[in-house]
């Protein structure tokens, strides 16, 4: 996201540039200066100036100088890419159309279908399908990006003959024997194998014009590569024998599915759920509302999830493949084209402004033309340009600075209008946080990392530009890490959870027809029903180490006989362990670490308020919702309001079209054959590579393809006489059967910092302030039918300047006083708020007991410097980032 967001920033200052010629403007927003950065219902703009546009004749020539330099600097960057991509394009078009020639004669041709499903990896190192990075391995170790969707059997054989270096006969084979010993391609004796070489940035300062265009920098030969890069993980065939009775504290989404994945890693352990709340789930929670005309789904936590198929949200769909085709067939989607995809809005200064970014149902023009209009006529950008134009001149960051906050980095790199106008509303959505506090080697740390790694003295920018001229991608270690262990980890339903996956690639947001609260209630019915796992909620409980048997004591209000548990997985805060420990003697530097000195982990409180309108057309423009930053005058929010969501646009269709009715899926018979003709699909693959390898095999190899192209042909036939209809079902396509409209206003958060309990709103208060927010900003006075606020304290951690510091020090305290055997995990520790970081950071939490790693805690990631992979995104090559420090 941060690549992206500093990209389109990029693209854009070029056209605001010209913005500085109106006289008597500064280069930042006017109420925005540093003497009232901060402050409480002072910070804020008054916007841009009221006074019309006024241009000497020196301005008018300065005007045309820029426009002339910009089109020159424009014509002779894209002609010089041009020449250096030339050759290459070139090369790769002959290799398509020679290879195309050869592997159409021998390729089992798959029938088309509604969802056409993902083959099915039949052996180890094809199980990474969707886990390295989500893309299909072929045999010679490259990967095939699933973005793109699956390669079909042609595009993976000629992949496969190109980068072999084979040389392809030339004509079509035909069923033959003859014809076809003359067509099969005849690979050189002498075949290339990929080098581990792998190029990378020179560290010598040559100009950065020959280090874009020239790639001639110096190569690097990594002496070795980490287990976890190259998925060396084996899954230990027999679990921990010591892990017998576990207890899992916190009975959140964290929580939950921790203990689900260790009823998986453990059947027969015995699992115990602690909750200090009477109802489990945590801040997850969906409620289902009668209101005239049906029902309508008020969300009181998280909304959506993110598909996320080459990080964290992959866990995620494991999770609901896991729990069953019910919660599958509960999955309502947004796709990328969508309005509440493609729309997001800031509110500022007294109006929404559109934010630029990818459009799939625009095109290029019309693209640059938003981006255009919107930087130089909104003031939200105003000063952005020039403040960008100056990064490259921002010295370094002294090297002993081991943190700094968000505000400050992005203040002091990439100026005030940015920070400010834009990247504070971004964090209000996200985290409800104050930048100038939260940790920007936390939060930002792709960004942290590249100003390390700007050794020249380019920028930032010039950094991530460079990057992406040379084909290369920077991405942290640990989440190569986890893609290498989760693919061979292999749990569940495999070919559902490809075909999960396979469905999700144009899906941009995801909920459940009765909301995220579904995911919850399918974790804790499953864990009901299994006979080893104990729920306990509404208890608080104590805990005792004995470190000669390496055994806790749990006891509780309700039962002061200690229970003994091997290992125990702590998904609560940091506060919540410190009570738990009590008042023993024992633990004193780690009871000090978890109370940061006695400072305490912040968090912030946050008002929630679901409001439904009977009118369906209510004046909103369609998109997700907006936010509002903290640069917004006071008098445009003096309710200190974080940002509004439009809840319709994500709720799927309302009213009468929530109902539909469709056909059901492919019978038993039909899956039967498509997955065989994947198999055939495969098969050929095989053997084309078998013939690459051994050029002998011809023969064989011809009744081979033979027998696949009958079979082939007699399945094809087989679907094309079962032209019988499907069975019709209805279901619910969307969350709300009311035809009406709902918004979700998100009040409080950093804004609160400080109050008292008395000081902050009542329900009925913030049911008043939110609609205050709603007619001021959107117009809308009427009246909802529908209004209920719910005040959520603590609910987000603030990851704040020295967090990973920190932490560190609670895992090395853990790792002395516990030997491993606390683990923890969820928002609290893991760095993260979102729910696919929870269910990532639980798969891993099984993960360390079931393998007996005690010298992880869930923390070991801080008490190391930050780890970063390179990918050559044209071979898929990775090594560990030789410039790192």
């Amino acid at each position: 996201m941060q690549q992206r967001a500093l990209s389109c920033l990029l693209a854009v200052f070029l056209y605001t540039f010209l913005a500085q010629a109106q006289s008597g403007d500064g280069g930042a927003a006017n109420g925005a200066s540093n003497s009232n950065l901060g402050s409480g219902a002072a910070a804020g703009a008054e916007g841009p100036s009221k006074s019309g546009l006024s241009l000497s004749k020196g301005a008018i020539i300065a005007i045309a100088v820029v426009v002339a330099i910009v089109v020159f600097s424009g014509v002779t960057l894209a002609i010089l890419f041009y020449l250096a991509k030339k050759r290459q394009w070139q090369v790769r078009a002959t290799i398509r159309r020679t290879t195309t020639r050869v592997v159409r004669a021998m390729t089992p041709r798959t029938p088309g279908f509604t969802f056409p499903r993902p083959p099915r990896p039949d052996t180890a190192q094809q199980a990474h399908t969707f886990m390295d990075r989500n893309k299909k391995v072929t045999t010679d170790g490259r990967n095939g990006d699933v973005e793109k969707g699956f390669m079909s059997l042609d595009e993976q054989m000629a992949r496969s003959s190109s980068e072999s270096n084979t040389h392809a006969g030339q004509g079509q084979h035909n069923r033959k024997t003859s014809d076809m010993n003359k067509k099969l391609p005849k690979p050189k004796m002498n075949i290339n194998v990929p080098s581990s070489q792998f190029e990378v940035d020179s560290p010598l300062k040559s100009p950065m014009w020959q280090r874009i265009l020239g790639r001639k920098g110096y190569r690097h030969d990594p002496a070795s590569v980490p287990d976890g890069l190259l998925g060396s993980y084996i899954p230990n065939a027999n679990p921990n024998p010591r892990a017998r009775n576990i207890a899992v504290v916190g009975g959140g989404i964290s929580g939950l599915a921790t203990a689900f994945n260790l009823t998986k890693d453990f059947p027969n352990a015995k699992i115990t759920v602690f909750e200090k709340k009477e109802n489990l789930g945590g801040w997850i929670d969906s409620e289902q509302v009668e209101v005239e005309g049906g029902t309508v789904l008020f969300e009181w936590g998280p909304r959506t999830l993110r598909p996320d198929l080459t990080g964290n949200g992959i866990a995620t769909l494991q999770l609901i493949n896991q729990l069953g085709e019910d919660l599958r067939k509960s999955i309502r989607g947004v796709g990328h084209g969508g309005p509440a995809a493609t729309n997001r809005y800031i509110y500022y200064p007294d109006h929404l402004v559109r934010m630029p970014g990818p459009n799939p149902n625009t095109g290029m023009l019309s693209k640059l033309w938003d981006l255009g209009r919107t930087v130089l006529t909104e003031p939200a950008f105003k000063g952005v340009i020039p403040a960008l134009l100056a990064e490259p001149t921002v010295a370094c960051r002294p090297n002993n600075l081991r943190d700094e906050s968000v505000g400050s980095f992005m203040r002091r790199r990439f100026g005030s209008a940015v920070t400010d106008n834009l990247l504070s509303g971004l964090f209000h959505g996200i985290y409800a946080g104050d930048i100038y506090k939260l940790s920007a080697r936390q939060l930002m740390p792709y960004l942290w990392y590249m100003e390390n790694r700007d050794q020249d003295g380019n920028g930032v920018i010039a950094e991530m530009v460079e990057l992406t001229f040379r084909g290369h991608q920077m991405s942290p270690f640990d989440r190569h890490q986890f893609r290498a262990r989760f693919a061979k980890d292999r749990v569940g339903p495999i070919e559902e959870f490809n075909f999960l996956c396979f469905q999700m690639r144009h899906t941009s947001v995801y909920s459940f027809v009765n909301g995220i609260g579904q995911l919850t209630d399918a974790l804790l019915a499953n864990l009901e029903a299994n006979e080893n796992v104990t729920v306990k909620s509404g208890t608080e409980l104590n805990l005792k180490y004995d470190n000669s048997n390496q055994i806790f004591d749990i006891t509780t209000q309700q039962n002061t006989t200690p229970e003994k548990f091997d290992y125990v997985a702590c998904t609560t805060s940091p506060q919540a362990l410190h009570s738990m420990l009590g008042s023993q003697d024992t633990h004193t530097k780690l009871k000090s670490a978890l109370v940061r000195n006695g400072q305490g982990f912040p968090s912030v409180n946050v008002m929630v308020v679901n409001l439904y309108y009977s009118n369906p057309s209510l004046p909103i423009p369609p998109g997700f919702g907006y936010l509002i930053p903290r640069s917004v005058p006071a008098d445009q929010n003096p309710e200190r309001a974080l940002g509004v969501i439009f809840s319709s646009e994500t709720a799927g269709p309302r009213g009468e079209d929530a109902m539909q009715t469709i056909e059901k899926g492919p019978g038993p018979e039909e899956v039967a054959r498509i997955k065989r003709l994947e198999e055939l699909q495969q098969e050929g693959q095989k053997i084309l590579e078998k013939v690459s390898r051994e050029p002998g095999a011809v023969d064989e190899a011809q009744k081979e393809v033979l027998r696949l192209q009958d079979e082939t042909a007699k399945l094809k036939s087989e679907e094309a006489q079962d032209q019988a209809p499907r069975e019709q079902e209805t279901i619910q396509m969307g969350q709300d059967t009311a035809s009406g409209t709902k918004l979700a206003v998100m009040i409080g958060g950093h804004w609160w910092d400080g109050w008292k309990e008395s000081d902050l709103p009542s329900e009925d208060e913030a049911i008043e302030m939110a609609k205050s927010v709603i007619a001021r900003h959107l117009g809308i006075t009427e009246q909802p039918v529908l209004a209920k606020g719910r005040l959520q304290r603590d609910c987000i951690p603030q990851y704040q300047v020295g967090y990973r510091d920190d932490m560190a020090r609670v895992h090395n305290e853990l790792v002395k006083d516990f030997g491993g055997r606390l683990k923890v995990g969820g928002v609290w520790w893991q760095g993260g708020v979102g729910v696919n970081d929870c269910v990532r950071g639980a798969r891993e939490t099984s993960r360390r007991i079931r393998e007996a790693w005690d010298e992880e805690t869930g923390l070991e990631k801080y008490a190391e410097a930050e780890k970063w992979v390179l990918t050559d995104k044209r071979t898929g090559t990775e090594v560990m980032d030789p410039m790192q420090k």
